[in-house]
């Protein structure tokens, strides 16, 4: 980066944004917003948007606006998902599986040694077979729920950047599960929800573990996550979409994670030492909080947010190659304009 005299990093991973940095060279990587379709630039493998929380700060009001739906890509990656559960989809992916690794064999490529046939085989069948355990009767229902209270805790998808990389601080997920189950005043559910990426590739017992505590629900895996947060009381997360959701909906949030851009609101609470989660749910739950102050507060934190993203209305996660001209200009603009930078200046990237 020295030799090419690099001004800008894009698309940075972990390694190379702490090069950069160390250099002193801005990085932006392209981010979801969210919120439908919106999208926005990070600076950081921590996916933080500065000019958000400052936009927040300078904002004293702004229209509530009604949260209908899940963001655009959560809801095409849901219709994906819903195709591959069915069991001829498994069966017929084994079989591709099986066929692969045998045409690598039989034209001797390395990996044809590396991969383990048996256990990519079996993979597709593991997912078949969660998808069984938490859909369905196996799963508790969001409406047998109804009249108790609860809080919600989303699981991440592992390995993921989301998790390991945004929050390197806190990411031990079971853990989590076991101090909120400790400490959740008595009556409280905790409803672990798991997500569509990490289906049958958890552990064997990592289910079970958590079925263990007898005031922790899993719930059905096809339940939508923003209904869930509607009729939580509380949402507790360490990078989730679900805690950005619920502060918009003006309900507290118990964050794990540090960097999480909605850590700036009043009724979001981050949790960075093991002795700070009881207090804190006890005065998300029993204290309570200023619910229509809470809502004021996200309708100005979606107003930032939107401020500094640009539309991608046109764009489908399931055709990653089709990109229209349009959005690829407001993409541009809006860099440049997170980078504060004049046309003369001349600048090259790497990404």
């Amino acid at each position: 980066m020295r030799d090419e005299k690099i001004t800008l990093v894009l698309s940075a991973a972990k390694e190379l944004s702490c090069v950069a940095r160390a250099l002193g060279i801005p990085t932006r990587n392209l981010i979801g917003s969210r919120y439908r379709n919106y999208h926005m630039w990070g600076v950081d493998e921590y996916m933080d948007a500065p000019r958000v929380a400052d936009a927040y700060a300078e904002i004293d009001s702004a229209p509530l606006r009604e949260i209908t739906a899940p963001y655009d890509s959560h809801m095409q990656y849901r219709e994906t998902f819903m195709k591959s559960m069915r069991l001829r989809v498994a069966l017929r992916r084994m079989g591709e599986t099986a066929l692969r690794h045998l045409y690598w064999r039989l034209r001797r490529y390395e990996k044809g040694r590396q991969y383990f046939m048996r256990d990519e085989v079996l993979f597709h069948w593991r997912v078949w077979r969660a998808n069984r355990k938490l859909t369905g009767r196996a799963a508790t229902q969001l409406d047998a729920l109804s009249g108790k209270p609860f809080v919600l805790f989303p699981l991440h998808a592992e390995p993921e950047s989301s998790l390991q990389v945004a929050s390197p601080e806190y990411l031990v997920q079971l853990s989590a599960i076991t101090s909120l189950a400790r400490d959740l005043p008595a009556g409280y559910y905790l409803a672990v929800k798991e997500t569509y990426q990490t289906y049958g590739r958890r552990p064997a017992d990592f289910y079970d573990q958590i079925r263990e505590f007898k005031n922790v629900v899993l719930l059905d895996m096809l339940e939508l996550g923003l209904e869930v947060v509607r009729r939580a009381e509380a949402v507790a997360t360490i990078t989730g979409t679900a805690g950005f959701e619920a502060a918009l909906l003006g309900k507290p949030v118990t964050s794990f994670g540090r960097h999480n851009q909605y850590n700036v609101l009043p009724h979001v609470t981050v949790v960075d030492r093991e002795e700070a989660l009881a207090p804190a749910l006890r005065a998300a739950l029993i204290g309570g909080i200023d619910r229509e102050c809470a809502l004021r507060n996200g309708a100005r934190f979606l107003q930032a947010v939107l401020d500094n993203s640009f539309g991608m209305a046109a764009y489908d996660i399931n055709d990653p190659e089709t990109v229209p001209e349009d959005i690829l200009e407001a993409a541009c603009d809006r860099l440049a304009g997170s980078l504060e930078i004049s046309s003369a200046r001349p600048m090259a990237s790497v990404g």
